[in-house]
């Protein structure tokens, strides 16, 4: 899991390198011959294409009827119960239903072709030859009763028929026998009180791509191995029924069949070369959830804008933090009121229950205005002269939600976090009808801490800190990528014993609890996007795709929805874009989307060298020269020595 790869130092950019921004306008320079070339390809595909093309090996579909990317959400029937939420445990919610940790009914095929077919209302025949039980979170080729073994390679890309670079330069998906697919079923029984409410199904890591099915009727596609796919099932799962009066309704009681399907390679899989065991299947948690139908919270962010230090301890800060709402009709908001609650500070233990901890601040605003589910247009974009501005603008922004509030945020005393004293408070979220009752509820952790780069430091709570860090795979020896609570504490654990404060999430997301866990004990973590393209070598040029602008919805993708499920954790200090994927204007757009809708956070990229897409220039295995020259510009400049 901590792989033998020592973090190179971090180095502010030298302030006023203009000469970084001539190498940016000669990428940019060159990329316009391509645009022409690409924009066929940008746009979306027709009817006709969609047949021809699956839509796992189609670079333009990265997603299907996939819910937008929030924060994490667990809804609790109580305030008492949101208050007793824990780093990696969730209180019992009458709202949420586990389908993981379990065992599932499974099928490996050697081709999309032989694969199972889903059959209306029960799905899968599993009774069929070659079903078997398997382990479900894990990764398949783990399981010894199944036909596939893991495979290692550095940097060409594992997928079949490569052989030249001219074949690699297509990017092809296997659609033949080279090109496994795995099914999965399993069955839910959902109570009579969710009767009227919203259902959605949360799979928070499948790896490369996942179908998703519901009682036969189809439902939705995701791609990204390391971050969640979440879809509304609602409408599967409902069937119609009279009640005593001969009234019809949506009865979603009774027991339901989810039917999955994971191809072992697609599209995706070319920003996915990590240098790491290549492996498949559902390798985090499966959850059932519902919200209220008629208005219910689906997202939030709270951000520190202010430090006032009186003295060591006492501390006044100011805050912000946004709650946005989803409603069924715009009347149902009327008179709907949300009421946020900061409980603490508290220290915590991992795997004990948090000590008892006042409220310091309580505010209530009725729920605003309908407000845009994206904080920039593409009439905005474009006008900035950006050219990913079409791009940018469909990545959405930072939060999502149809209305909500603001809240601004005062302490006249509060207990700052860091990796030294990781002070949490519990963040309660309640929504209630004119008439004061629960509708909603949403807690979670939250730290008061600011991060910038000051005078060429990158400081934490407006002080220098230093990173002693170590980069950390997801790996189990008997689950493959699956990763339990146990792994997780002893990793965290062991990397604090060792005096070390930081670490890399190399070189993807990882799980959400990972993150909770980072809160707690204190490690200050660098994000990263599930992106790295090391195969490019092999036609000259590992920044190939951030060069293609077909390629730039996908790239966003996996920066925005990392940004935008994780934004909450105050452990996270700076966002990184990928790992060892070359330059391009695909790069130029992620950081130009972080910086926009995530002002709080510096951006890195281990490849950007001292190019405008990284605040910081973190090169890989510097040499005593190199690190004797990245304080000057010509000397970040040459950094970036895959630039090509």
């Amino acid at each position: 899991r901590m792989v033998n790869e020592v973090s190179s130092p971090t180095v502010s950019k030298v302030r006023g390198a203009r000469a970084v921004d001539g190498c940016t306008r000669q990428h940019r320079a060159a990329e316009e011959g391509e645009r022409a070339a690409s924009a066929r390809m940008c746009r979306p595909p027709t009817m006709s294409e969609r047949e021809r093309t699956p839509r796992w090996a189609d670079a333009r579909c990265i997603e299907s009827n996939r819910e937008p990317m929030h924060a994490p959400l667990h809804p609790h029937a109580t305030v008492e119960a949101a208050l007793s939420i824990a780093p990696g445990r969730k209180p019992t919610s009458p709202w949420v239903i586990s389908l993981t940790p379990s065992t599932m009914r499974f099928n490996l095929s050697p081709s999309a072709s032989e694969a199972p077919i889903v059959r209306p209302a029960i799905g899968f025949d599993t009774s069929d030859a070659g079903w078997q039980d398997t382990h479900v979170p894990s990764s398949w080729q783990m399981d010894p009763d199944v036909d596939e073994r893991p495979m290692y390679t550095n940097v060409r890309y594992a997928i079949p028929g490569l052989e030249t670079a001219e074949v690699l330069r297509e990017f092809p998906v296997p659609r033949g026998n080279d090109n496994p697919v795995g099914s999965y079923q399993t069955s839910f029984e959902l109570p009579a009180a969710w009767n009227g409410r919203r259902i959605l199904l949360r799979l928070d890591g499948a790896e490369p791509n996942v179908m998703v099915w519901v009682n036969g009727i189809e439902i939705g596609y995701g791609q990204d191995s390391r971050l969640p796919s979440e879809f509304d099932v609602t409408a599967a799962c409902a069937t119609r029924s009279l009640d005593s009066r001969g009234r019809g309704h949506d009865d979603v009681s009774g027991v339901h069949v989810l039917s999955l399907q994971i191809v072992r390679w697609c599209d995706g899989s070319y920003l996915e070369d990590q240098d790491a065991w290549s492996m498949s299947g559902l390798h985090r948690h499966v959850w059932v959830y519902s919200k209220p139908a008629e208005l219910s919270l689906v997202d939030y962010a709270f951000v520190t804008t202010d430090i006032a230090r009186a003295h060591d301890t006492s501390t006044a800060i100011k805050a912000r933090l946004e709650v946005r709402c989803n409603y069924s009709q715009a009347h149902v908001v009327d008179g709907a009121s949300l009421i946020a609650s900061l409980h603490g500070p508290c220290l915590l233990i991992p795997g004990e229950d948090p000590p008892a901890r006042p409220e310091i601040w309580r505010a209530e605003q009725s729920v605003g205005a309908i407000i845009s589910s994206a904080s920039v247009s593409k009439e905005d974009c474009e006008a900035a002269n950006w050219a990913h501005g079409v791009e940018l603008a469909e990545a959405g922004g930072l939060l999502t939600g149809s209305a909500g509030c603001v809240f601004e945020v005062e302490l006249t005393s509060a207990s700052l976090w860091s990796a030294e004293t990781p002070h949490l408070y519990t963040l309660v979220l309640e929504l209630r009808s004119a008439e004061g009752e629960l509708l909603d509820c949403e807690s979670s952790w939250v730290g008061l801490r600011t991060v910038a780069t000051i005078e060429g430091l990158l400081c934490v709570n407006g002080r220098p800190i230093t990173l002693r860090g170590v980069n950390r795979h997801d790996h189990c020896p008997t689950r493959g990528k699956a990763i339990d609570w146990q792994i997780m504490l002893r990793d965290a654990y062991l990397i604090k014993s060792h005096s070390l404060n930081s670490v890399r999430t190399s070189h993807y997301p990882n799980d959400s609890t990972w993150l909770e866990l980072c809160d707690a004990v204190g490690l200050y973590v660098v994000d990263e996007a599930n992106l790295e393209t090391h195969g490019c070598l092999f036609v000259g040029d590992e920044g190939y795709l951030a060069k293609q602008r077909s390629w730039r919805r996908a790239f966003l993708s996996r920066l925005s929805r990392m940004v935008q499920r994780d934004k909450n954790h105050a452990c996270i200090v700076t966002w990184s874009l990928g790992n060892e994927a070359g330059y391009g204007g695909n790069f130029e757009a992620m950081a130009a989307w972080a910086r926009l809708h995530d002002p709080s956070r510096p951006v890195q990229y281990e490849s950007g060298g001292g190019t405008t897409c990284t605040d910081i220039v973190c090169p890989m295995y510097p040499n005593e020269q190199m690190l004797r020259t990245l304080n000057t510009p010509k000397g970040q400049l040459l950094s970036a020595w895959k630039l090509g």
